[in-house]
Parts: C-alpha cells; structure tokens; sequence
C-alpha cells in the first residue's frame, strides 16, 4: 500500500510488533535402480536414516487438523503446538479473511515460528471459534486472537463480546463491523492493536466501507481508535505516518 498509519496507545502495556518472513521447499528425490540388491538394500537403509535425521525434530513438533460438531454443523481447524510446551502456556488464535482458509493464513503469517520462540499454542479456525483451553491444558488468562481482514473483524468482535476469554486482539486491514460499533460495550480492558493501509480499497481507512451484510458501519479508524482509547482509558497517545511503499 502507498503508505501506513500507526496509531499506538499504551496504559500499561507495550507490545513491539515484528514482521516474521521464511520461506519453505519441498524435498524431492529420485531412487534409481541399482546394479545388485545389496546395493539397493544399502541405499534405502541410507536413505531411511537420512529421513530420520531430518523429520526426528519435526515429530517433536504437533500440527493437527481437527473437527467438532456446532449446531449440526462440521467445523475444523488447525492446532500448531511446538514442543516442549509447559502447562498454562497462552494460545493465540490467527484468523483467515473472506474467502481465505486455516491452512492459507498459516503458511503466510509466519505465526508458528513465533510460538515456537515464545512457547504458546496457535489456533487456526477454518470459519468459527473452535478450541478450548481447558482441553489442551492452556492459560485462561492468556488467551488472544488476531486476524487478517474478515479475521480483523472477528477479532473485534470476540473483545466485544467475549472479554472474559480473549485479554488482547490484533486486527490486521480489518476494522469493527457495523453492528459491532453500535453495541460493542466490553466489561474489562483489552489491548488492541490495528494495522491498516491508507491505500486499502477493500477496507477503506476512512470507514467508507459497503454496509451491505453488516460489513460497513463503522467510522473511520482514526475514530475506531479513539473508541478503544477511551474505553481502556489510555493515557498516553502518539501518532505516526511511515512514508513509503509496504
């Protein structure tokens, strides 16, 4: 985009963000015949160990795509846990925008090698809410969600309506929806945190959204943070442009 706008508050919490890049390829082989079947033998218990060597850090690691029923309903979502992970750690949920899914966001954001530096679980629902801490043994008092775009949205809506469970949200080009800015009246304090482009055409930061199916409704960002400012009484304010193409 031609520009961003950070607009950062603080009361008694200061998150830095960081940008997290990698990239992955495939392993690909070829096994030719070999002259004898010794040599073949030696070559797949050489290769066999080799895989071992290779994928025996990996197994430590737990990635599980899982379902449940809600209301008659399939839903699945995608669990990362790194290893080694102690009792009580938080869980960060990271969720997709329209038409995008679990696995997509997961192979972009780069989420999972945070959690493995910093010991928390990470949650990627295909569509809805869909796991327990209780379950998996996780901190209730550390449990946050983020998203990008329709993910921004929702996140805004689980600190509206559920900040009992979610204490932070992150909203990345998302904003909050009509029906949440008319309504959205949280009990506790929550930490918010809101990346949005001066250039983005499918969520304007000037709250010129479509109200078509309760998108729109919102005002601009600068008042969407003015909201969160007043209701977690944010003393200290600031306010930066960073010129440039993003």
């Amino acid at each position: 985009v031609d520009g961003k706008i950070r607009e950062r508050t603080t009361k008694r919490l200061y998150i830095s963000p960081q940008v997290v890049r990698f990239s992955h390829s495939p392993i690909s082989f070829n096994m030719k015949k070999q002259a004898s079947s010794n040599s073949f033998a030696r070559y797949v218990i050489g290769f066999g160990l080799w895989m071992s060597l290779c994928l025996c850090p990996l197994l430590v690691q737990a990635q599980q795509t899982l379902t449940f029923n809600h209301q008659g309903l399939e839903r699945s979502y995608i669990l990362y846990m790194p290893s080694n992970l102690p009792d009580n750690a938080p869980l960060v949920f990271v969720l997709h925008g329209y038409t995008s899914g679990a696995n997509i966001i997961m192979n972009y954001c780069g989420m999972n090698a945070v959690a493995r530096r910093h010991s928390f679980e990470v949650c990627y629902p295909q569509g809805t809410r869909a796991v327990t801490n209780a379950t998996h043994k996780l901190s209730a008092e550390h449990t946050f969600s983020c998203g990008m775009s329709n993910g921004g949205f929702m996140s805004y809506t689980l600190a509206c309506e559920r900040p009992d469970v979610f204490k932070a949200i992150a909203s990345v080009t998302g904003t909050m929806s009509g029906g949440d800015w008319g309504s959205c009246d949280p009990t506790e304090v929550i930490p918010v945190l809101q990346i949005s482009g001066s250039a983005d055409n499918v969520v304007p930061i000037d709250g010129s959204l479509t109200t078509a199916g309760d998108w729109g409704g919102a005002p601009g960002m600068a008042a969407v943070t003015e909201f969160w400012v007043n209701k977690d009484e944010c003393m200290d304010k600031e306010h930066e442009i960073l010129a440039g193409n993003f």
